[in-house]
């Protein structure tokens, strides 16, 4: 595990006060994750560039960042639920769904996806001091299921920033999951 101290989330639309959910998996991750087409959010990586400790300085989906303290977003949905395991042929990736306690959100959660005790787990934990950690091993993204308010979270001190845009891996692109990987494919067809 490793100090995380943002979550982040980049944009080519412009920042403002209020990003609203909006995404709703349809592409990639395992086909058969029970949040494909089903729950919306807004998707955020955790992961910090090694060394450095900070988000990575590039990014494939904008050129704008929003900085969200990831103590202050985990204490807004505490509620957090494992949804996919996947590979894009290089590296591993992990989606939690963080929920508002009886949201609808959460209710579906509840039935479809194994919760995780955001204090133990080999993924994202907040621990005893508020301190926030996550995997060094895999990519974990988050799908955050509520519209998000900018100007709070500068108030908790995130910050709205402006990345480099790799067009080269835009985003925008659907890389299929490997469907032959042996570690994270159930019935790899390999």
């Amino acid at each position: 595990m490793q100090p995380c101290r943002f979550f982040y989330r980049d944009t080519t639309r412009e920042i403002n006060d209020i990003m609203q959910v909006n995404t709703i998996r349809q592409k990639s991750g395992d086909l058969a994750s029970p949040i494909k087409g089903a729950i919306a959010g807004l998707f955020f990586g955790t992961n910090p560039s090694f060394g450095t400790g900070e988000p990575p300085v590039s990014s494939r989906y904008g050129n704008n960042r929003l900085l969200a303290p990831a103590r202050y977003m985990l204490t807004e949905l505490p509620n957090l639920y494992f949804a996919d395991f996947f590979c894009m042929y290089s590296t591993h990736y992990v989606t939690l769904v963080m929920t508002r306690p009886d949201s609808g959100a959460d209710k579906f959660c509840r039935e479809k996806l194994v919760k995780v005790d955001p204090k133990k787990n080999p993924f994202l934990c907040i621990d005893s001091q508020d301190k926030v950690t996550v995997s060094k091993v895999v990519w974990v993204e988050i799908l955050y299921t509520q519209n998000v308010n900018v100007r709070k979270i500068r108030h908790e001190g995130g910050a709205v920033r402006e990345v480099e845009f790799d067009a080269e891996r835009g985003g925008s692109r659907y890389i299929p999951k490997n469907s032959g990987c042996e570690i994270c494919n159930l019935y790899p067809t390999a």
